[in-house]
């Protein structure tokens, strides 16, 4: 069974996550909860980074895209080269009986669009500290990005794209 998550963007362009629910070893009840535990994070319509998460409570009390939130402010693809229009990223937090498969990175290179699913520590991120909560999700984000490095992207500078998340991510924010 496949669940698909869709995010909204500029006009009418829609990226669409696939990913692979595994239920059948789920009571049905239980298959029908985790629909309705599945929570939206930040969708910025015509904005080049998108968010999104796929998690139920505890995990959705600790996921807080603030600090994502400057990738779209100090951060312009176009600045990197032509081959990707909009990165897409959802977290995924939920309980290990729901069979969740890590992996999802997808390039469209028609589209110049990237789709990145990845599992936090379901374990780990219940229990953290928000900040400790941050951390993982900025730790997870660049570990997607990072395997950005293995596909063919023409025209764009992924290692000085990577390098610029990475200091948006880290610099102290002056308030």
């Amino acid at each position: 069974m496949f669940f698909s998550k869709r995010i909204f963007e500029a006009g009418t362009k829609i990226i669409i996550k696939m990913i692979d629910l595994d239920l059948s070893h789920t009571a049905t009840d239980e298959a029908a909860d985790l629909e309705a535990t599945l929570a939206t994070g930040i969708q910025l319509n015509g904005a080049s980074f998108q968010f999104t998460s796929y998690a139920g409570e505890p995990a959705d009390a600790n996921l807080d895209f603030t600090i994502f939130n400057r990738l779209n402010e100090q951060i312009e693809l176009k600045d990197f080269g032509k081959g990707i229009g909009t990165i897409s990223f959802a977290f995924i937090a939920l309980a290990p009986k729901f069979f969740i498969k890590e992996q999802a990175i997808r390039y469209q290179a028609d589209h110049q669009e990237i789709a990145i699913s990845l599992s936090l520590d379901y374990e780990q991120f219940i229990t953290a500290t928000p900040e400790t909560a941050i951390e993982m999700m900025k730790a997870l984000y660049l570990k997607g990005l990072r395997a950005l490095l293995l596909f063919n992207i023409r025209d764009f500078d992924v290692e000085a794209f990577i390098k610029a998340v990475e200091r948006t991510l880290n610099e102290e924010v002056v308030e």
